[in-house]
């Protein structure tokens, strides 16, 4: 076994003197900090510092490594996908093209997913990196994958102010040129027509944080054409594809929290004014990223706008499920369990709604998932936020959502 262990002391001219310790075990593996910043002097702070350490190391003997798994086995019993199988509920998850070369991550898909999507394959800047100059491979790739592996497909995304090629902005500056939404929309929908049965067609149009009245965000296509970007976007969707399911995808509208209540604000306003001008939405996406020890989740809170959305005509489904656990207690277990039990109220929830569409997670396994880049600078582990570890075996978050599905109710109108 082997540590690496740090300690950062500052101290400026008349400040206190500010000390970070960090632990280190196989590479990654967070063992503890503290903040000794109280302490007035350097001497105290000396000995305080030595003090952690020794206390870290000590703590470093109570906390086991990671179960390991053998990537080529097979967990028994029903998986993920089968479960919601029971009551027509697709489970599916989003994945890279970087991991394709994992044989045993792909397994682990293939048993617990029926319902899967490209990543970032299928953004406009990856798919149109010129204007009007397609490049399919990877999409093609992963899309045929899934029809092998006999596993429905949703594609992602194709209005998002995030996933524009540079080109795109100041083609827009110079013209507003609506074919900018139309073309594209109507190429990549036609081109996957009957493979591709979704799509988040518009991808985070809310941002009360931009300052407009309607909540809003003030992207280039807003800043171009309005809110009928929106419009311009669904017309040409369900024209290229009549059969594809169209949803209006968007985060933060699920915690207990000022900002998430503007946001659901913002996004129903919006939904009634779609629907009076007759645009051909099917539904709303949840991303549902949360962070387990930042805003918290509160169904009584959450459940009117479910069932607002249904008063609507609408469906919805939960589309980037995972959980970050940064800033929570030193003791994985415990991280594991609270992850778990946020996964177990929520999906309990949204599951009780016959309009929820299906439950996807943004990626299966802590081995690839995207907020390892996205950890605070002083929250070493790595994150574990999603049903399988980085071994790929099951967490307490999985057995959740298992459970969640296996006892499944679904709501009537005045359940």
């Amino acid at each position: 076994m082997s540590f690496l262990l740090s300690c950062v002391i500052v101290c400026r001219k008349r400040e206190r003197c500010k000390v970070k310790i960090f632990a280190l075990r196989d590479g990654d593996r967070f063992l503890g900090f503290a903040d000794l910043s109280a302490l007035a002097s350097r001497r105290s702070i000396i000995a305080g510092a030595g003090a952690a350490m020794m206390a870290t190391l000590a703590h470093s003997s109570e906390v086991r490594s990671p179960a390991k798994l053998d990537g080529d086995a097979i967990p028994t019993g029903p998986g993920l996908a089968e479960l919601g199988s029971r009551t027509d509920l697709p489970v599916g998850v989003f994945a890279s093209d970087g991991s394709f070369n994992d044989a045993a991550y792909l397994a682990a898909i293939q048993r617990n997913c029926d319902l899967f999507a490209p990543m970032n394959e299928l953004k406009r800047r990856v798919v149109e990196p010129v204007p009007g100059k397609y490049d399919f491979p990877r999409a093609e790739k992963m899309v045929a994958w899934a029809s092998r592996a006999r596993m429905r497909v949703h594609g992602h995304t194709l209005v998002w102010h995030k996933g524009d090629p540079k080109w795109v902005a100041p083609l827009l500056a110079k013209s507003s040129d609506e074919r900018l939404i139309t073309d594209h929309v109507t190429y990549v929908m036609s081109r996957f027509r009957g493979r591709i049965g979704s799509w988040d067609v518009v991808n985070e149009a809310i941002q009360p944080t931009d300052g407009r009245s309607d909540g809003l965000r003030n992207s280039i296509w807003l800043q171009a054409f309005g809110e009928h970007y929106i419009d311009l976007a669904f017309q040409a969707a369900r024209k290229a594809d009549p059969a594809a399911t169209l949803l209006l995808t968007d985060y933060g509208l699920e915690t207990d929290h000022p900002v998430s209540q503007a946001r659901r604000k913002a996004m129903l306003e919006l939904l009634e004014r779609l629907l009076k001008r007759g645009v051909p939405i099917d539904g709303v996406g949840f991303q549902a990223h949360f962070r387990r020890y930042g805003y918290p989740f509160n169904a009584k809170i959450f459940r009117p706008f479910l069932d607002r959305i249904r008063d609507l005509g609408l469906k919805f489904s939960v589309n980037e499920f995972d959980v970050a656990d940064w800033n929570g207690p030193l003791d994985q277990e415990q991280r594991d369990l609270d992850v778990a039990d946020l996964t177990a109220r929520f999906a309990d929830l949204v599951l009780s709604y016959p309009q929820l569409q299906w439950f996807m997670c943004f990626g299966l396994s802590d081995r690839y998932t995207w907020l390892n880049a996205e950890r605070p600078t002083l929250w070493l582990p790595k994150s574990r936020c999603l049903p399988l570890d980085d071994t790929l075996a099951q967490k307490p978050m999985y057995t959740a959502l298992a459970d969640a599905l296996k006892t499944r109710r679904v709501r009537t109108l005045s359940g």
